[in-house]
Protein backbone atom coordinates (compact mmCIF):
# COMPACT_ATOMS: atom_id res chain seq x y z
CA UNK A 1 0.00 0.00 0.00
CA UNK A 2 1.45 3.26 -0.89
CA UNK A 3 1.95 6.46 1.63
CA UNK A 4 -0.93 8.30 -0.39
CA UNK A 5 -3.78 4.98 0.08
CA UNK A 6 -2.35 4.97 3.87
CA UNK A 7 -3.30 8.38 4.43
CA UNK A 8 -6.88 8.10 2.66
CA UNK A 9 -7.67 4.93 4.87
CA UNK A 10 -6.57 6.81 8.04
CA UNK A 11 -8.56 9.75 7.06
CA UNK A 12 -11.69 7.43 6.30
CA UNK A 13 -11.33 5.31 9.45
CA UNK A 14 -10.95 8.95 11.60
CA UNK A 15 -14.07 10.05 10.08
CA UNK A 16 -15.91 7.02 11.29
CA UNK A 17 -14.50 6.99 14.77
CA UNK A 18 -16.11 10.42 15.05
CA UNK A 19 -19.49 9.74 13.83
CA UNK A 20 -19.86 7.09 15.97
CA UNK A 21 -19.05 9.89 19.07
CA UNK A 22 -22.49 11.34 20.56
CA UNK A 23 -22.41 15.02 19.90
CA UNK A 24 -21.53 17.35 22.55
CA UNK A 25 -22.71 21.34 22.41
CA UNK A 26 -19.54 23.46 22.09
CA UNK A 27 -19.89 27.30 22.63
CA UNK A 28 -19.36 29.38 19.94
CA UNK A 29 -16.39 31.49 19.70
CA UNK A 30 -17.03 35.22 18.89
CA UNK A 31 -14.88 36.72 16.38
CA UNK A 32 -13.17 40.02 18.26
CA UNK A 33 -14.69 43.40 17.99
CA UNK A 34 -14.04 45.42 15.07
CA UNK A 35 -12.29 48.82 16.79
CA UNK A 36 -14.63 51.82 17.04
CA UNK A 37 -13.48 55.30 14.83
CA UNK A 38 -15.02 58.56 15.19
CA UNK A 39 -13.73 62.68 14.70
CA UNK A 40 -14.15 62.02 10.81
CA UNK A 41 -14.55 64.60 7.95
CA UNK A 42 -16.92 62.50 6.05
CA UNK A 43 -16.27 65.64 3.17
CA UNK A 44 -12.89 67.41 2.60
CA UNK A 45 -12.08 70.28 0.04
CA UNK A 46 -8.25 70.21 -1.30
CA UNK A 47 -6.81 72.21 -3.93
CA UNK A 48 -6.19 70.19 -6.83
CA UNK A 49 -2.70 68.44 -6.82
CA UNK A 50 -2.61 68.53 -2.41
CA UNK A 51 -3.07 65.98 -0.18
CA UNK A 52 -6.36 65.94 2.40
CA UNK A 53 -5.00 64.84 5.71
CA UNK A 54 -7.78 63.75 8.97
CA UNK A 55 -6.54 63.01 12.19
CA UNK A 56 -9.29 60.11 13.56
CA UNK A 57 -9.85 58.61 16.86
CA UNK A 58 -9.42 54.41 17.19
CA UNK A 59 -10.18 52.93 20.40
CA UNK A 60 -7.97 50.86 20.17
CA UNK A 61 -4.38 50.67 20.12
CA UNK A 62 -2.21 48.63 17.92
CA UNK A 63 -5.38 48.26 15.42
CA UNK A 64 -4.99 48.17 11.69
CA UNK A 65 -7.16 50.25 9.67
CA UNK A 66 -7.02 50.15 5.75
CA UNK A 67 -7.92 53.17 3.26
CA UNK A 68 -9.64 51.94 0.42
CA UNK A 69 -10.52 53.96 -2.98
CA UNK A 70 -13.33 53.57 -5.16
CA UNK A 71 -12.68 53.35 -8.70
CA UNK A 72 -14.71 54.01 -12.28
CA UNK A 73 -15.93 50.78 -12.12
CA UNK A 74 -17.40 50.85 -8.31
CA UNK A 75 -14.99 48.41 -6.83
CA UNK A 76 -13.38 49.47 -3.77
CA UNK A 77 -9.72 48.62 -3.99
CA UNK A 78 -6.82 48.88 -1.05
CA UNK A 79 -4.29 51.57 -1.49
CA UNK A 80 -2.59 52.10 2.02
CA UNK A 81 -2.75 50.63 5.47
CA UNK A 82 -2.19 52.46 8.88
CA UNK A 83 -1.77 51.15 12.62
CA UNK A 84 -2.30 52.96 15.72
CA UNK A 85 0.13 54.06 18.02
CA UNK A 86 0.36 55.72 21.51
CA UNK A 87 -3.01 57.10 22.05
CA UNK A 88 -4.42 55.74 19.10
CA UNK A 89 -4.83 58.96 17.07
CA UNK A 90 -4.23 58.24 13.37
CA UNK A 91 -3.34 60.75 10.64
CA UNK A 92 -5.04 59.43 7.68
CA UNK A 93 -3.26 60.94 4.56
CA UNK A 94 -5.14 60.65 1.31
CA UNK A 95 -4.13 60.72 -1.88
CA UNK A 96 -3.51 64.09 -4.02
CA UNK A 97 -6.66 65.43 -5.11
CA UNK A 98 -7.73 65.50 -8.25
CA UNK A 99 -10.19 67.51 -10.01
CA UNK A 100 -13.85 66.84 -9.25
CA UNK A 101 -14.38 63.89 -6.44
CA UNK A 102 -12.95 60.75 -5.73
CA UNK A 103 -14.63 58.71 -3.03
CA UNK A 104 -12.61 56.40 -0.15
CA UNK A 105 -13.57 54.63 2.73
CA UNK A 106 -11.45 53.69 5.86
CA UNK A 107 -11.89 49.99 6.69
CA UNK A 108 -10.59 48.65 10.90
CA UNK A 109 -9.30 45.50 10.37
CA UNK A 110 -9.32 43.28 13.75
CA UNK A 111 -6.86 40.71 14.93
CA UNK A 112 -7.26 37.20 14.00
CA UNK A 113 -9.17 36.29 12.47
CA UNK A 114 -9.57 39.04 10.19
CA UNK A 115 -12.49 40.96 10.35
CA UNK A 116 -14.11 43.92 8.50
CA UNK A 117 -16.05 46.77 10.61
CA UNK A 118 -18.37 49.09 9.39
CA UNK A 119 -16.86 51.07 6.55
CA UNK A 120 -16.64 54.71 7.11
CA UNK A 121 -17.18 56.76 3.58
CA UNK A 122 -14.91 59.81 2.79
CA UNK A 123 -15.35 62.20 -0.39
CA UNK A 124 -12.51 64.18 -1.14
CA UNK A 125 -13.39 67.02 -3.60
CA UNK A 126 -10.54 68.48 -5.30
CA UNK A 127 -11.15 72.00 -6.87
CA UNK A 128 -9.00 74.21 -8.86
CA UNK A 129 -7.26 77.35 -7.46
CA UNK A 130 -8.06 81.09 -8.46
CA UNK A 131 -5.04 82.98 -9.90
CA UNK A 132 -4.67 86.36 -8.75
CA UNK A 133 -2.51 89.19 -10.14
CA UNK A 134 -1.52 92.64 -8.19
CA UNK A 135 0.55 95.48 -9.11
CA UNK A 136 0.09 95.77 -13.34
CA UNK A 137 -2.21 98.30 -13.57
CA UNK A 138 -3.72 99.13 -17.15
CA UNK A 139 -3.58 102.42 -18.95
CA UNK A 140 -1.15 104.02 -20.92
CA UNK A 141 2.94 104.31 -19.81
CA UNK A 142 5.06 106.03 -21.17
CA UNK A 143 8.85 104.23 -21.75
CA UNK A 144 12.06 106.69 -23.64
CA UNK A 145 13.11 104.78 -26.88
CA UNK A 146 15.12 101.85 -25.82
CA UNK A 147 14.11 101.52 -22.09
CA UNK A 148 13.53 98.67 -20.35
CA UNK A 149 9.81 98.30 -18.41
CA UNK A 150 11.12 95.07 -15.97
CA UNK A 151 8.32 95.24 -13.15
CA UNK A 152 7.71 92.82 -10.03
CA UNK A 153 4.20 91.60 -9.48
CA UNK A 154 2.17 89.97 -6.50
CA UNK A 155 0.36 86.40 -7.70
CA UNK A 156 -0.72 83.27 -6.98
CA UNK A 157 -0.97 80.82 -6.57
CA UNK A 158 2.84 79.80 -6.16
CA UNK A 159 3.73 77.66 -9.11
CA UNK A 160 1.60 78.55 -11.35
CA UNK A 161 3.30 79.47 -14.82
CA UNK A 162 2.31 83.40 -15.68
CA UNK A 163 2.94 84.49 -19.56
CA UNK A 164 3.78 88.15 -20.46
CA UNK A 165 1.92 88.82 -23.76
CA UNK A 166 2.21 91.44 -26.41
CA UNK A 167 -0.25 92.72 -29.07
CA UNK A 168 1.19 95.01 -31.71
CA UNK A 169 -0.52 97.95 -33.45
CA UNK A 170 -1.96 96.19 -36.41
CA UNK A 171 -2.30 93.41 -34.94
CA UNK A 172 -4.91 92.23 -32.87
CA UNK A 173 -3.82 88.28 -31.80
CA UNK A 174 -1.91 88.32 -28.75
CA UNK A 175 1.98 86.41 -28.55
CA UNK A 176 3.73 85.45 -25.48
CA UNK A 177 7.08 87.44 -24.90
CA UNK A 178 8.04 85.18 -21.96
CA UNK A 179 6.46 82.51 -19.56
CA UNK A 180 7.72 82.79 -15.72
CA UNK A 181 6.56 80.64 -12.61
CA UNK A 182 5.29 82.72 -9.42
CA UNK A 183 7.87 82.34 -6.89
CA UNK A 184 7.44 80.89 -3.33
CA UNK A 185 7.15 84.25 -1.92
CA UNK A 186 4.47 85.31 -4.47
CA UNK A 187 6.49 87.55 -6.40
CA UNK A 188 6.89 87.59 -10.43
CA UNK A 189 9.10 89.20 -12.32
CA UNK A 190 8.06 90.34 -15.97
CA UNK A 191 10.06 92.24 -18.61
CA UNK A 192 8.17 93.55 -22.04
CA UNK A 193 11.76 94.44 -23.42
CA UNK A 194 13.24 97.62 -24.39
CA UNK A 195 10.13 100.55 -25.74
CA UNK A 196 10.09 100.91 -29.33
CA UNK A 197 9.26 103.70 -31.40
CA UNK A 198 5.73 102.73 -31.64
CA UNK A 199 2.74 101.87 -29.45
CA UNK A 200 2.41 98.27 -28.04
CA UNK A 201 0.34 96.72 -25.33
CA UNK A 202 0.70 93.98 -23.23
CA UNK A 203 -0.75 91.87 -20.38
CA UNK A 204 0.35 89.35 -17.74
CA UNK A 205 -1.85 86.04 -18.39
CA UNK A 206 -2.22 82.94 -16.09
CA UNK A 207 -3.32 80.27 -18.13
CA UNK A 208 -5.79 77.61 -16.86
CA UNK A 209 -3.32 74.73 -15.66
CA UNK A 210 -3.41 71.93 -12.89
CA UNK A 211 -3.78 74.61 -9.79
CA UNK A 212 -5.00 77.38 -11.70
CA UNK A 213 -8.81 77.18 -12.23
CA UNK A 214 -9.92 79.97 -14.36
CA UNK A 215 -8.02 82.45 -16.72
CA UNK A 216 -6.41 85.04 -14.91
CA UNK A 217 -5.85 88.73 -17.22
CA UNK A 218 -4.81 91.50 -16.13
CA UNK A 219 -5.25 95.04 -17.28
CA UNK A 220 -3.72 96.03 -20.69
CA UNK A 221 -0.90 98.07 -20.65
CA UNK A 222 -0.09 100.20 -23.47
CA UNK A 223 3.66 101.01 -23.90
CA UNK A 224 4.51 104.25 -25.66
CA UNK A 225 8.16 104.89 -26.93
CA UNK A 226 8.01 108.11 -28.46
CA UNK A 227 11.91 109.26 -27.51
CA UNK A 228 12.76 111.26 -24.76
CA UNK A 229 9.63 113.16 -23.46
CA UNK A 230 6.03 111.65 -23.23
CA UNK A 231 3.53 112.65 -26.14
CA UNK A 232 0.80 115.36 -25.14
CA UNK A 233 -1.67 112.66 -24.92
CA UNK A 234 0.19 110.90 -21.83
CA UNK A 235 -0.77 114.23 -19.71
CA UNK A 236 -3.90 112.51 -17.84
CA UNK A 237 -1.79 110.05 -16.97
CA UNK A 238 0.98 111.94 -15.49
CA UNK A 239 -0.92 114.70 -13.55
CA UNK A 240 -3.42 111.62 -12.04
CA UNK A 241 -0.23 110.61 -10.99
CA UNK A 242 1.18 113.07 -9.97
CA UNK A 243 -1.14 115.72 -8.16
CA UNK A 244 -4.55 113.40 -7.94
CA UNK A 245 -2.93 112.10 -4.71
CA UNK A 246 -2.35 115.18 -3.04
CA UNK A 247 -6.22 116.20 -3.14
CA UNK A 248 -6.44 117.82 -6.87
CA UNK A 249 -9.37 116.14 -8.94
CA UNK A 250 -8.21 113.70 -11.40
CA UNK A 251 -8.18 115.19 -15.10
CA UNK A 252 -9.11 112.94 -18.49
CA UNK A 253 -8.86 115.30 -21.19
CA UNK A 254 -5.29 116.27 -22.25
CA UNK A 255 -5.99 119.93 -23.24
CA UNK A 256 -5.69 122.93 -21.05
CA UNK A 257 -9.02 123.81 -22.75
CA UNK A 258 -10.82 121.43 -19.97
CA UNK A 259 -10.71 123.99 -16.97
CA UNK A 260 -9.96 120.49 -14.42
CA UNK A 261 -6.67 119.89 -16.42
CA UNK A 262 -5.27 123.46 -16.61
CA UNK A 263 -5.62 123.59 -12.48
CA UNK A 264 -4.12 120.09 -12.46
CA UNK A 265 -1.43 121.10 -14.85
CA UNK A 266 -0.70 124.33 -13.40
CA UNK A 267 -0.72 122.84 -10.13
CA UNK A 268 1.72 120.49 -11.54
CA UNK A 269 3.73 123.34 -13.58
CA UNK A 270 4.12 125.45 -9.74
CA UNK A 271 5.01 122.72 -7.70
CA UNK A 272 7.72 121.51 -10.23
CA UNK A 273 9.76 124.90 -9.49
CA UNK A 274 8.47 126.07 -13.07
CA UNK A 275 6.24 128.93 -11.85
CA UNK A 276 1.99 128.59 -11.96
CA UNK A 277 0.75 128.37 -16.17
CA UNK A 278 -2.72 127.46 -16.94
CA UNK A 279 -1.00 127.13 -20.65
CA UNK A 280 -0.62 123.64 -21.93
CA UNK A 281 2.63 122.33 -20.89
CA UNK A 282 5.52 122.11 -23.60
CA UNK A 283 8.32 119.58 -23.68
CA UNK A 284 10.32 120.87 -20.67
CA UNK A 285 7.28 120.72 -18.33
CA UNK A 286 6.71 117.29 -19.68
CA UNK A 287 10.12 116.29 -19.11
CA UNK A 288 9.97 117.23 -15.49
CA UNK A 289 6.64 115.43 -14.95
CA UNK A 290 7.88 112.32 -16.17
CA UNK A 291 10.90 112.35 -13.94
CA UNK A 292 9.32 113.19 -11.11
CA UNK A 293 7.83 110.33 -8.51
CA UNK A 294 6.17 112.82 -6.35
CA UNK A 295 5.54 116.66 -5.56
CA UNK A 296 5.96 116.73 -1.51
CA UNK A 297 8.87 119.95 -1.41
CA UNK A 298 7.58 123.06 -0.88
CA UNK A 299 8.77 125.56 -3.93
CA UNK A 300 10.12 128.89 -2.78
CA UNK A 301 8.10 131.53 -1.91
CA UNK A 302 5.48 128.92 0.05
CA UNK A 303 4.62 129.66 3.98
CA UNK A 304 4.17 126.64 6.83
CA UNK A 305 0.44 127.14 6.22
CA UNK A 306 -2.55 127.47 3.96
CA UNK A 307 -0.86 129.38 0.78
CA UNK A 308 -3.86 130.31 -2.01
CA UNK A 309 -2.82 129.99 -5.48
CA UNK A 310 -5.06 132.65 -7.40
CA UNK A 311 -3.52 131.81 -10.66
CA UNK A 312 -4.19 127.97 -9.97
CA UNK A 313 -7.23 128.22 -8.29
CA UNK A 314 -5.63 125.84 -5.65
CA UNK A 315 -4.43 125.86 -1.93
CA UNK A 316 -1.15 124.11 -0.60
CA UNK A 317 -1.36 123.16 2.85
CA UNK A 318 2.44 123.20 3.36
CA UNK A 319 4.03 121.82 6.56
CA UNK A 320 8.05 121.69 7.88
CA UNK A 321 8.67 122.97 4.03
CA UNK A 322 6.36 119.67 2.60
CA UNK A 323 3.39 119.85 0.98
CA UNK A 324 1.12 117.72 2.92
CA UNK A 325 -2.17 118.53 0.51
CA UNK A 326 -3.52 120.38 -2.14
CA UNK A 327 -6.91 120.99 -2.98
CA UNK A 328 -9.04 123.26 -5.66
CA UNK A 329 -10.26 126.35 -4.44
CA UNK A 330 -12.68 129.33 -5.74
CA UNK A 331 -11.48 132.69 -4.77
CA UNK A 332 -13.23 136.38 -5.01
CA UNK A 333 -14.36 137.38 -9.00
CA UNK A 334 -13.65 140.77 -10.37
CA UNK A 335 -15.15 143.40 -8.25
CA UNK A 336 -14.83 141.31 -4.93
CA UNK A 337 -10.93 140.28 -5.71
CA UNK A 338 -9.23 138.43 -2.75
CA UNK A 339 -6.98 140.52 -1.20
CA UNK A 340 -3.52 139.22 -1.33
CA UNK A 341 -0.71 139.09 1.42
CA UNK A 342 -0.31 136.77 4.20
CA UNK A 343 -2.82 136.88 7.10
CA UNK A 344 -3.82 135.02 10.20
CA UNK A 345 -6.61 133.07 10.75
CA UNK A 346 -8.83 134.66 14.28
CA UNK A 347 -12.20 133.07 14.37
CA UNK A 348 -13.82 130.45 13.50
CA UNK A 349 -17.16 129.15 13.20
CA UNK A 350 -17.71 125.46 13.58
CA UNK A 351 -21.00 124.79 11.95
CA UNK A 352 -23.38 126.80 9.32
CA UNK A 353 -24.25 130.33 8.84
CA UNK A 354 -25.26 132.74 6.40
CA UNK A 355 -22.93 135.81 4.83
CA UNK A 356 -24.42 138.96 7.08
CA UNK A 357 -23.15 141.40 3.80
CA UNK A 358 -24.06 138.64 1.00
CA UNK A 359 -26.86 136.78 2.52
CA UNK A 360 -28.75 134.04 0.35
CA UNK A 361 -32.10 132.08 0.44
CA UNK A 362 -30.06 129.42 2.53
CA UNK A 363 -27.30 129.23 4.67
CA UNK A 364 -24.10 129.65 2.00
CA UNK A 365 -21.04 129.43 4.83
CA UNK A 366 -20.15 125.90 6.75
CA UNK A 367 -17.33 125.76 8.98
CA UNK A 368 -15.62 128.93 8.27
CA UNK A 369 -12.08 129.95 9.31
CA UNK A 370 -11.96 134.41 9.21
CA UNK A 371 -8.34 135.46 8.45
CA UNK A 372 -8.76 138.81 6.80
CA UNK A 373 -12.00 140.58 8.03
CA UNK A 374 -15.05 139.21 6.79
CA UNK A 375 -12.48 137.17 4.31
CA UNK A 376 -12.38 132.91 5.09
CA UNK A 377 -11.97 129.65 4.48
CA UNK A 378 -15.33 127.84 4.33
CA UNK A 379 -17.60 125.39 2.64
CA UNK A 380 -20.37 126.76 0.64
CA UNK A 381 -24.03 125.59 0.47
CA UNK A 382 -23.03 122.84 -2.09
CA UNK A 383 -19.48 121.70 -3.21
CA UNK A 384 -20.16 122.67 -6.98
CA UNK A 385 -19.96 126.06 -5.72
CA UNK A 386 -16.32 125.73 -5.70
CA UNK A 387 -15.57 126.48 -9.49
CA UNK A 388 -12.51 125.59 -11.55
CA UNK A 389 -12.45 129.92 -11.67
CA UNK A 390 -13.00 133.03 -9.28
CA UNK A 391 -16.23 133.60 -7.97
CA UNK A 392 -17.11 134.04 -4.30
CA UNK A 393 -17.43 137.04 -2.95
CA UNK A 394 -13.67 137.44 -1.71
CA UNK A 395 -13.74 134.18 0.35
CA UNK A 396 -11.61 131.10 -0.53
CA UNK A 397 -14.35 128.82 -1.25
CA UNK A 398 -12.94 124.85 -0.66
CA UNK A 399 -14.95 121.49 -0.57
CA UNK A 400 -16.42 120.36 2.30
CA UNK A 401 -13.82 117.09 2.68
CA UNK A 402 -10.90 119.86 2.93
CA UNK A 403 -12.74 122.51 5.44
CA UNK A 404 -13.60 119.09 7.82
CA UNK A 405 -9.96 118.35 6.81
CA UNK A 406 -8.75 121.41 8.18
CA UNK A 407 -10.68 121.74 11.18
CA UNK A 408 -9.70 117.61 11.80
CA UNK A 409 -6.19 117.73 11.62
CA UNK A 410 -5.91 121.34 13.55
CA UNK A 411 -5.55 123.96 10.46
CA UNK A 412 -7.60 126.71 12.57
CA UNK A 413 -6.66 129.31 14.66
CA UNK A 414 -3.19 130.83 14.38
CA UNK A 415 -2.86 129.30 11.15
CA UNK A 416 -1.16 131.20 8.92
CA UNK A 417 -2.70 131.97 5.17
CA UNK A 418 -1.03 133.09 2.13
CA UNK A 419 -2.72 134.66 -0.82
CA UNK A 420 -0.73 135.37 -3.83
CA UNK A 421 -1.08 135.31 -7.71
CA UNK A 422 -3.26 136.65 -10.10
CA UNK A 423 -5.98 135.24 -12.54
CA UNK A 424 -5.33 137.19 -15.55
Amino acid sequence: MTIKARRAALAAAAVLAVAAVPAVATPATAAPAAPEMDGFDDSLRVPVGERATDTVTVRREGSVVVLQERGADGEWQTIRQFKTKGKALLTLKYPRAQLGQQHYRVVPVSTTPPEYGVPVKVTIIGFQREATLQGWAGGEVFARKGAQQARVLQASPVGATAQLQRRGAKSNRWTVVSSRKVRADGRLRVNPGPAVARTMKYRVVIPKQDTVGRRMVSDVRTVIGYGKVAPTAMLPTLLNRLVAPLGIPRVSSSSVSSPTTARASCVASELAGMGASRSQPGRKLRARLLGAESFRRAPAGMINGVNVSVRCQSAYFVRAGKVVRAVPVSTGRSGYRTDLGTFRMYRGVNGVETSQQFPDDHWNMYRSLYFNGGEAVHGSYSDSYVRTYPDSHGCVRMLHRDVDWLWRKGWTIGTTVKVYGSWA
